[in-house]
């Protein structure tokens, strides 16, 4: 019998290593019911089980081994793995540790600890779970690859980078080596490299959702959003459920000013991934540029919630915050219009002091005129001496926090804040112009009443109501003849421009970081 048991044993290691797991079960079942108590077969029976996908049933198996040999490391080992599929990682943990109790010098419970750890977001612990593994085998391609992904989520890009280099010398062909370092590139500041390092692992295996979606990462990096745009959506037809894909293909549509298409991204990856603080932090961001600030702010405060060290997030707050104030103050507390002073009542003045300028009547009127024009200009003279300067000084700052920063990834926060902070002053900019338009029309009505120009002179004789309106804010009328009748006043005004636009990209922001740093 016992010989008979030996047979269905060996035909189940035979079929395993073909990987016909489920003729291995069978062999391994018909074993069990001649010999129930071998140790080996049920550890056997347990990755059988655990390739087909079959984890519960696995770790009851794992479990049997263990309770007739409880000296067994490698039931202990693959127990440990099986529970990490059932998201049990704490138990996991336990189960590595028990089998390295009993054999200190396995190098894969050793790795498989790693991974753990590394599920459990504790991944300085994990680098040296990795060390270990690697003394104890050093050639092993994937051990390095994975202490490669834990230093990339610890900032230790640099040494990232050589470890999945050691993992590509052994295993040229390995994927997942190639977009961990395209990953670590990335986070270094090296586009260029990581595009290359992507499309490598692309080459070797196409459908990998996540080099699809680093590679869109590093052209996003380098202003290349169509390109992004489309290898997001690459990752996404092989993964649709990837969150991190969507969350970053609405990134890649807000650059491209395509927001509403942006938001609808950013909700899926939401809808996927509801407790990840950096989309609904890019979901502020497509709120803000839609124009709802009072939804933005929400969002953000989701973010903050989930991640209270969330400094971006936490910035971004703050900074719409200060657009909602401002607002207020300009537009009667509604965020989304622009300051409106020229309204109906200031319009009908406007009209009745062109029908009959040299009436003494419209001395009244052009009173009216006058005192919404000096409101106008103290809103300008706030703007520009408060709020323009105050944000001009907080760009100067963060450059010159940026100039101490000590690692590539506290320069690209610092870029991204300045970009930020330049995007809000470009809009304070253009509410100056309008502001600094409505100013102007205001002086040139007044202007009637110092030369006695009515419609006739301005040749809007006959001109409708709104078409006059379409005048005094200088609004051009679609109609040759009328056009030539706007040659007798020009209501043009300069344009205000910043002398520092937003329209800079990280990558030209980092590059003045660097030169700061230099003569620093």
């Amino acid at each position: 019998m016992a010989d008979r048991a030996e047979q269905y044993f060996n035909e189940g290691v035979n079929f395993a290593r073909l990987k016909r797991f489920a003729e291995a079960l069978a062999s391994y079942d018909k074993a069990i019911a001649i010999q129930p108590n071998d140790a080996y077969t049920w550890n056997n029976r347990g990755f059988a089980l655990s390739q087909l996908g079959r984890h519960a049933e696995a770790l009851s198996s794992y479990d049997r081994a263990i309770a007739i040999k409880p000296s067994g490391a490698y039931s202990w080992d693959n127990r440990g793995f099986v529970l990490s599929q059932l998201g049990r990682h704490e138990e996991a943990l336990a189960s590595y540790d028990r089998a390295i109790a009993i054999k200190p010098n396995n190098a894969y419970a050793w790795n498989h600890r790693g991974t753990t750890l590394s599920q459990l977001d504790r991944y300085a612990e994990a680098v040296a779970s990795y060390d270990r593994a690697i003394a104890i085998k050093p050639n092993d391609a994937y051990t390095w690859n994975n202490r490669g992904f834990a230093l990339i989520k610890i900032d230790r890009n640099v040494e990232a980078v050589a470890s999945c280099d050691k993992a590509i010398a052994i295993k040229p062909d390995y994927a997942y080596a190639w977009n961990n370092r395209g990953n670590a590139l990335s986070q270094l500041g090296r586009y260029a490299e990581a595009l290359a390092s992507c499309d490598k692992s692309i080459t070797i295996k196409p459908n990998l959702a996540e080099a699809w979606n680093f590679r869109g990462n590093a052209l996003r990096q380098l202003d290349r959003h169509a390109e992004a745009v489309a290898s997001y959506d690459k990752a996404i037809a092989i993964k649709p459920d990837y969150a991190y894909a969507w969350n970053n293909r609405g990134n890649a549509l807000l650059q491209l000013g395509k927001h509403t298409e942006a938001l609808v991204s950013i909700d899926k990856a939401i809808a996927i991934k509801p407790n990840n603080a950096y989309v609904w932090n890019s979901r502020g961001l497509a709120l803000v540029q839609l124009g709802k600030h009072s939804k933005a702010v929400t969002s953000y405060d989701k973010a903050i919630t989930i991640k209270p060290d969330f400094s971006e997030a936490i910035e971004n707050r703050k900074n719409v915050l200060k657009i909602i104030k401002q607002s207020k103050t300009l537009s009667s507390g509604n965020e989304s219009q622009p300051p409106q002073p020229l309204n109906q009542k200031i319009l009908k003045i406007i009209k009745i002091i062109l029908t009959n300028p040299k009436d003494r009547k419209n001395q009244e009127n052009f009173e009216k005129i006058n005192k919404a024009k000096i409101e106008v200009t103290k809103k300008i003279d706030y703007i520009h001496d408060n709020e323009i300067k105050k944000l001009s000084i907080d760009i100067q700052s963060a450059y010159d926090e940026a100039a101490k920063s000590p690692s590539v990834q506290e320069e690209i926060y610092f870029a991204k804040k300045i970009k930020n902070l330049l995007h809000i002053r470009d809009s304070k900019y253009e509410i100056l112009n309008k502001l600094q338009n409505i100013q102007h029309y205001y002086e040139r009505i007044l202007a009637v009443g110092d030369n006695g120009v009515g419609l006739k002179e301005f040749g809007l004789q006959g001109f409708s109501g709104k078409e006059i309106e379409d005048f005094v804010i200088g609004i051009k009328i679609d109609s040759e003849e009328k056009d030539k009748k706007f040659e007798l006043i020009n209501i043009i005004t300069s344009s205000t421009t910043n002398p520092d636009s937003s329209e800079e990209d990280i990558k030209d922001i980092l590059d003045k970081i660097r030169i700061s740093k230099k003569h620093t």
